[in-house]
């Protein structure tokens, strides 16, 4: 058995990260041959070094496991990485806990490490749905990927909308990567592994248990050169996932929302706490030089607008300028009308100014 192998037995038999680098530390401190932790007896020698727990696991060696998870992997189009690989990614690997273990269904390449992660609120607002769309379509007209987790709300917003600007994503699961969940999300995830990634530090079958989910988090800000929150609650894994990014050495950026909002507690408090605030691509690009535009030349800002986006404008160029009669005339609430408004603002098609509402395009 060989370093990686001995890497991916230590996680196939249950060891999570922070277990596998403790004996990896003990290798080194004590200089042994790894191979001796396969041994029942050195195992009892050092029994004291670790938990209980952890020597329960270890004590009976079963080299078949190996040979039952690369069947399964095989059958089931799971590619397994461990930090050995030079096809590990390299932006994970500038981390301190990465995980040395890495399962992956889909296609990671090299172009992967010019990734963007966009993380957010599972109950967000119509505003944090077409901000979302608004960054995404942004970036499509660069060279990178977009990750994020696969939950409910921004998380999937951002999947889909990359998937329908072309764009490569990938997502992290607090599961094993043949374990879809939410399982709502189940035709997101087969449409993610046909052009992107689903990857997870946990062996196979893996179940989608409560404390996985805040360590996945570390991994979605560590594939990523930077992390932009949507929308947050002031209690929310995405704050997780923001702190993290910001230990990790990445850039952090929050949207700015509505002080009265439960979906904007989060992101004003990342900013008034010291993370970028993202109004425009200039925000991100000034700060990650590394993100390349796919055009020469001067970039042409997409204003291709969805549905509703266009009812509105076309409210406005008809001398409309009242969002109460927005609001009445193409039959929706306020409250989605502003944030309709806000993204409009955002792509530099309107100026609002007090109460009034300017065109800024011919």
């Amino acid at each position: 058995m060989n370093y990686r192998e001995f890497l991916i037995y230590l996680n196939a038999i249950g060891l999570d990260n922070s277990q596998i680098i403790k004996i990896e530390e003990f290798i080194i401190s004590e200089k042994i041959d790894y191979r001796n932790f396969l041994d029942a007896n050195f195992v009892k020698s050092v029994s004291k070094n670790f938990s209980k727990q952890l020597i329960g696991k270890l004590i009976n060696y079963k080299p078949e496991l190996l040979e039952k998870l690369y069947d399964y992997t095989i059958k089931n189009d799971i590619s397994i990485f461990t930090s050995e690989d030079i096809f590990y990614p390299k932006n994970l690997l500038n981390i301190i806990d990465y995980p040395r273990v890495l399962y992956v269904k889909g296609n990671l390449t090299d172009g992967d490490n010019n990734s963007i992660a966009i993380v957010g609120a599972r109950n967000n607002s119509d505003y944090g749905r077409c901000v979302v769309d608004y960054i995404v379509d942004l970036l499509s007209d660069y060279e990178i990927s977009i990750v994020s987790g696969l939950a409910y709300g921004i998380d999937g917003l951002a999947h889909k909308r990359a998937l329908k600007n072309n764009m490569k994503t990938i997502a992290v699961l607090g599961s094993g990567v043949d374990v879809i969940y939410p399982i709502k999300n189940k035709k997101l995830y087969y449409d993610i592994v046909e052009n992107g990634a689903v990857v997870s530090e946990y062996p196979p079958t893996s179940s989608p248990i409560a404390y996985r989910f805040p360590l996945r988090n570390r991994i979605i800000s560590g594939l990523s050169l930077g992390v932009i929150v949507v929308e947050a609650k002031a209690k929310s894994g995405s704050l997780i996932t923001a702190r993290l990014a910001a230990e990790q050495g990445r850039e952090v950026f929050a949207v700015p929302g509505n002080i009265n909002s439960q979906y904007s507690e989060g992101t004003n408090l990342l900013i008034r706490d010291g993370a970028k605030i993202f109004t425009s691509i200039d925000d991100l690009l000034d700060l990650i030089p590394q993100i390349k535009s796919k055009n020469t030349g001067i970039k042409n800002v997409d204003l291709d607008l969805g549905e509703d986006e266009n009812r509105v404008l076309n409210e406005i160029k008809n001398g409309i300028t009242d969002i109460n009669l927005i609001s009445i005339n193409i039959g929706e609430d306020i409250s989605y009308v502003s944030s309709i408004l806000t993204v409009l603002e955002l792509k530099d098609i309107i100026i609002i100014s007090g109460n009034n509402i300017l065109l800024n395009i011919k």
